[in-house]
């Protein structure tokens, strides 16, 4: 058990050297923790775990663990049919820890190959490596097809090293005098498995106990001569087979084997050591002459009381010397090392060193040179070393060794090379122990506690607790780093700023830091912490809507509403219930919404596992612990978490461990009633309950057997473990920054999924009935969640043929402007179709009715009555309005009837072809008045040129007529009203053009101008015209008419006109301010720029300018932007330095623009990267001339996420100053 900060510097190493660590030895911290005789922490840990899964009983129900997995697969028999589905989305993947390594048990080499090794982790299963464990990804994980957690000793025949031998459930200590010792001390066991190809395939051997998972095998050893007989050193005694596995006699019958090793000479000749603590009966040293017929207790010159574990080696040079590590059974420390001689006949104590500290119960393994009987590594908490034959032993690995030893072994090729299995990993020595080696790249086995925690801000930014490697920070890559030492516990991330961070370490020893884990400080003023008060490992959480409110489990709920600075029970309580509190949990909503069970995590207590639940932050609480008789009362069991409903108060979760009860319940009524949502989920310990926030009607538990979903609030469930190692999932977390689910695993460190979120979209319009005009843009809109890109398609024949509208569409935006075809009135139906799938998501209901020709659209429309009639109302002659028409004199006038020769603005709800009776109008006088008028229209087209003006020349504007935006109008068109504006008051003599006599349209000549191309998501768009040479234009003819109603479309410069002309000789910035009016949330806007005389910008909501030149365009969100032309002199002189700008905007979706400035010709690159490091595309790859430049990258194919825009000019590593790099950070956000 580490005790001690696992070093700083080897952290820091292993991050500049990923591949490779070197440490040399260096001196012992004077900050050591000390090792305490007794009932130290590894007991306490192992307790911790076991006594959740056997309370309320003593010890875990035989075959329960058995049985678990018989359901299990049963469990995937039935939910076959889920297995498609699950394949869709992407497996777990890894997040690491890489770089640091959990428990490893047991260590082989392969005799063929050195470099190929095979690894026993605690409770993360079975791992090789074919590069002597050094490099990137130095190890690999081995399915054996069982769920193999704990794998406590490897052996491999030594004449056909393809057959390997596991040994599974880690031994612990002697508990009771009881056969089916519950020796696993973490995870499970299943006794011997067997692989006949190097690992590929494992079958079951004959030693499979009837409740295998208290039972451990912790040695295995095979005869080099005659490798089909096999010894195993068991928490029952030691097994004999003679037929390579198949089955299996009891050799010795006495209970804790601890080691066991064979002569290297005689191979009847073994010796096994029995015991580790007081309580276990028989201790000591046994020998066998016959194979393990009968066994002799060797006395002569040994311990005689508190003969506690012994490690024990053989000098394979010298059968007659043996080593025997003895630890005090009493202290835990060491009584000495022994050595005989004579094969074991008589002994003598060589050193007494304390080379396990307290804990020789558990970390104490030593090992022989294998050419040199006087050389000897003797290894618990640190490697001590010894080259006399044991008489002294000198410390070689403080604070280069992670401490905590369970396995030594020799290169056979090369004795200075030996590898150590330690509490961190395994570590490695080339040169005889004169400095050591991480080999951990890979080497996933970390066991983390609950109480994992993500910033919601940033999910490059985790942490979590471990056993034995401190608290963990997680920074975006697989190599992680240290922040506290010994067991680490819950952690918690301020939701606000991801730089504060709070854990723990045993007992609810919090501790906060305020610089991102750098640096940190106990908050422990007026909290009752330490293990009379808490759990081993005791749960604090904190309130997301309230980040200065936390709240710690003692045995009491003790709050704290500033960060931790002082705590206190806001009942004024000491206790709940006199046990203590085992997990809590707080609405997201209200920090005053919270809920807290009580028990404990110690064998021999009689806890209340009770359920308590407050409104008013800890203020009152109140027992809501629901037992009656049927499924839905809570057991009497350990509970292990406790997940409120993101959307609701009142709703929360709860799941249990152990074994003969349900696991999960729900309550909607903050615990007055609870429901057994258990469903079909195997009778397994559950660990931790996520609710989906965005759906949360997907929920998912993490137990001892991995992850299982429900997507319909409990009522059935399926597997989710697809990409993750058979491994205890001991806490599920959201990452909220990437909405991902994060599983922390007590074996094989911390993995990543997506959530299931099934597709769901439904067409809202058109959806059945709807009338729309054919050849101009129309909304097709849905409501969706969870899709990604959508094909849309109509049909004009009921379905018979589709055709294509757009694919590819973010379903997220929940439209699409689309323009129906203008070839002829049709009925029509609309489908939505989901691009990852193929499948239709939905279609119309019914069919809807395309137009063509329409005499008005939808919304509002510039109106006029073009025939006389005799009922002027307005509600009479257009019945289906949805508005009353309005008029303009200084103002818009609100109107009921309507009049000839007047514009009107009047609204529809859908396209509209109405017969209007009345008599023709072929001529009509129309009074104007000083300023801007609405004129109406006649029967017949009306030439604008042709219109007589009283007094002549009173107009100063061009006729605008509204489609989309105001245009300039050459024709006026019956139905449609018009602007124009007047000097004075007058008259304007409209007269109908015969057909002879129509001129066709001539439009402006703007060739040449700069211009600015503005358009929104429903595909209107204007175009504004600037240029600096035009002097002789009369821009005043341009000015455009009173902004029309809302919800239209229209740009303009802040003149009101819609071009300028700029003088060129300016002697300072000019700001032409832009005036756009859309219901889009956003716009496009691109721009041509062919006068390079003068430099112009984009000026967005007075923050970062855009400098256009040539074309290009960019997404701007308008509802928070001004937008402004700037005008400046052109620099002529050559830029004096390299520069990239940050892109804008930032965050964006889907394009953006960068700026950047070359300051002498070089060839310039630039390019975009992901998180990973991959490259996504190249933007620029030209040699370039001094200038600045402008570039727009479109990101509409790519996922939300981080990316790196990269700039390189010439070489950036000269001094010559003609080189640049930089990089810029972006977030795409869809």
């Amino acid at each position: 058990m580490l005790k001690r900060k696992f070093q700083l510097f080897i952290i820091s190493i292993c991050f500049v050297l990923p591949f490779i660590l070197i440490v040399e030895k260096q001196n012992r911290s004077s900050s050591q923790e000390e090792k305490t005789p007794g009932f130290t922490g590894a007991m306490r840990s192992f307790e911790w775990w076991y006594a959740q899964r056997a309370l309320p009983g003593e010890m875990i129900p035989q075959k329960a663990f058995q049985k678990a997995v018989q359901q299990m697969q049963h469990f995937k028999l039935a939910n076959k049919s889920s297995l498609p589905k699950m394949s869709s989305i992407d497996p777990w993947k890894s997040l690491g820890p890489y770089n640091i390594g959990g428990r490893i048990l047991a260590i082989a080499i392969d005799p063929r190959d050195s470099d190929i090794l095979w690894a026993g982790s605690a409770s993360g299963g079975l791992w090789k490596s074919t590069q002597g464990g050094i490099g990137n990804g130095a190890w690999i994980y081995i399915n054996t097809g069982f769920n193999t957690l704990s794998v406590s000793a490897i052996a491999l025949n030594p004449l056909n090293p393809d057959v390997i031998y596991i040994g599974t459930g880690e031994i612990s200590l002697y508990f009771r005098p009881l056969v089916g010792t519950p020796g696993a001390r973490a995870s499970y066991g299943m006794g011997i498995l067997k692989s006949s190809d190097a690992g590929l395939t494992w079958n079951q051997t004959g030693l499979t106990w009837t409740f295998p998972e208290i039972t451990a095998v912790q040695k295995i050893v095979v005869n080099p001569l005659n490798p089909n007989t096999i010894f195993a050193a068991t928490s029952e005694g030691v097994f004999k087979s003679i037929n390579a596995g198949d089955s299996w006699i009891r050799s010795d019958t006495v209970l804790m084997a601890m080691d066991l090793v064979m002569s290297p000479t005689d191979t009847n000749q073994l010796i096994v050591s029995h015991g580790n603590l007081n309580s276990s009966p028989n201790p000591g040293l046994y020998k066998t002459t016959n194979g393990g017929t009968t066994w002799l207790k060797l006395t002569n010159g040994l311990p005689t009381t508190d003969f506690g574990r012994t490690s024990l080696s053989y000098a394979p040079s010298n059968s007659a010397v043996v080593y025997a590590g003895i630890s005090n059974a009493g202290t835990g420390g060491m009584i000495g090392l022994y050595k005989t001689t004579d094969g074991g006949n008589s002994w003598s104590l060589k050193s007494s060193t304390n080379f396990v500290g307290s804990q020789g119960w558990y970390d104490n393994v030593i090992s022989v040179h294998p050419n040199n009987p006087d050389s000897i590594y003797c290894a618990g908490l640190d490697i001590y070393q010894s080259t006399n034959g044991g008489t002294s032993l000198n410390n070689i690995s403080t604070y280069v060794v992670h401490v905590d030893h369970h396995a030594i072994a020799f290169d056979p090729d090369n004795p200075n090379i030996v590898y150590f299995g330690t509490d961190g990993g395994i570590f490695k020595t080339s040169d005889g122990g004169a400095s050591f080696l991480s080999c951990n790249y890979g080497l996933q086995t970390t066991q983390f506690y609950p109480g994992f925690a993500n910033s919601p801000q940033d999910s490059t930014i985790a942490i979590g607790g471990l056993q034995d490697n401190g608290t963990l920070k997680f920074s975006g890559s697989q190599y992680w780093f240290d922040i506290l030492y010994a067991d680490g516990g819950w952690c918690a991330i301020d939701p606000t700023n991801k730089n504060i961070l709070y854990f723990e370490y045993q007992y609810l020893n919090l501790f906060k830091s305020n610089q991102g884990g750098s640096s940190a400080f106990p908050i422990v003023s007026g909290l009752a912490y330490g293990s009379s008060n808490a759990n081993f490992i005791a749960p604090f959480v904190i309130a997301q809507s309230s980040p200065n409110i936390l709240y710690a489990g003692s045995r009491n709920v003790y709050k704290t509403t500033n960060g931790g600075s002082n705590w206190f029970t806001s009942n004024g309580q000491t206790t709940l219930n006199g046990t203590k509190i085992a997990c809590i949990g707080v609405s997201p909503l209200s920090a005053n919404y919270v809920i807290a069970a009580t028990g404990e995590g110690a064998l021999g207590t009689t806890p209340k596992f009770e359920i308590f639940s407050s409104t008013n932050g800890g203020g009152t609480w109140t027992n809501v612990t629901y037992r009656l008789y049927g499924t839905d009362s809570l057991p009497n069991r350990y509970p292990t978490d406790i997940e409120f409903d993101p959307l609701d108060n009142s709703t929360a979760y709860l799941t249990y461990s152990g074994y003969g009860t349900p696991h999960i319940f729900k309550t909607t009524d903050l615990g007055t009633h609870w429901i057994n949502i258990s469903g079909n989920l195997p009778d397994i310990p559950h660990q931790a309950i996520c609710v989906d926030p965005e759906a949360e009607e997907n929920l998912y538990v993490g137990t001892d057997l991995g992850t299982f979903h429900s997507s319909d609030n409990g009522v059935t469930w399926e597997e989710y473990n697809d990409g993750m190692p058979s491994a205890m999932v001991l806490d599920l977390t959201v990452s909220r920054a990437n909405n991902k689910l994060r599983a922390s695993t007590f074996g094989n460190g911390v993995y990543e999924r997506p959530f299931v979120r099934q597709p769901k979209l439904f067409v809202t319009y058109p959806n059945g009935g709807e009338i729309i005009a054919g050849g101009f843009p129309e909304s097709i809109a849905w409501k969706q969640r969870f899709v990604q890109k959508v094909k849309l398609e109509f049909s004009s024949n009921n379905g018979l043929n589709w055709t294509l509208i757009a694919d590819h569409i973010p379903a997220s935006d929940e439209s699409y402007t689309w323009t129906p075809p203008d070839t002829s009135s049709t009925e029509a139906i609309i489908r939505i179709t989901d691009m990852d799938s193929g499948l239709l998501i939905d279609s119309s209901d019914a069919q809807f009715s395309i137009i063509v020709n329409p005499d008005y659209f939808k919304g509002w429309n510039l109106i006029s009555l073009h025939l006389s009639v005799t009922d002027q109302r307005a509600e009479t002659i257009f019945p289906t309005a949805i508005s009353k028409p309005f008029s303009f004199n200084n103002n818009y006038v609100l109107s009921d009837s309507l009049f000839n020769g007047i514009g009107y603005w009047l609204k529809f709800s859908e396209p509209q072809l109405i017969s209007i009776t009345g008599d023709s109008i072929y001529s009509d006088t129309i009074e104007v008045k000083t300023g801007w008028n609405m004129i109406g229209s006649l029967s017949r087209d009306v030439i604008a040129t042709n219109i007589q003006q009283i007094p002549d020349s009173i107009v100063t504007s061009r006729y605008y007529g509204y489609k989309l935006s105001y245009t300039a109008a050459d024709t006026l068109k019956p139905r449609h009203g018009y602007w124009v504006k007047s000097k004075s008051d007058g008259h304007l003599i409209l007269s109908a053009s015969s057909l002879s006599n129509l001129k066709s349209s001539t439009a402006d000549d703007f060739s040449g101008w700069n211009r600015l191309t503005i358009s929104d998501n429903y595909n209107n768009e204007q175009t504004i015209y600037f240029n600096s040479h035009k002097t002789d234009c009369n821009i005043d003819l341009y000015e455009l008419p009173p902004l029309p109603p809302d919800g239209l479309f229209d740009v303009r410069f802040g003149s009101q006109r819609n071009i300028e002309i700029i003088p060129n000789n300016i002697s300072s910035k000019l700001s032409l301010p832009i005036e756009v009016q859309s219901r889009s949330n956003s716009i496009k806007v691109e721009w041509n720029i062919y006068d390079e005389t003068l430099e112009y910008s984009l000026i967005i909501s007075d923050l970062q300018g855009i400098k256009i030149t040539g074309n290009g365009f960019t997404h701007i969100p308008y509802h928070t932007s001004h937008i402004s032309l700037q005008v400046d002199r052109k620099n002529q002189s050559a830029p004096l330095s390299f520069r990239l700008e940050q892109n804008y905007p930032n965050p964006f979706n889907p394009t953006t623009n960068f700026q950047f400035t070359i300051a002498n010709c070089q060839l310039t690159i630039l390019k975009v990267y992901d998180i990973l490091g991959r490259e996504v595309e190249t933007l620029v790859n030209e040699i370039k001339q001094p200038g600045e430049y402008s570039v727009t990258w479109n990101a509409e194919r790519l996922p939300s996420g981080i990316y790196f825009c990269k700039i390189s000019a010439g070489d950036p590593s000269s001094n010559s100053g003609q080189g640049f790099m930089d990089v810029k950070k972006m977030l795409l956000v869809r």
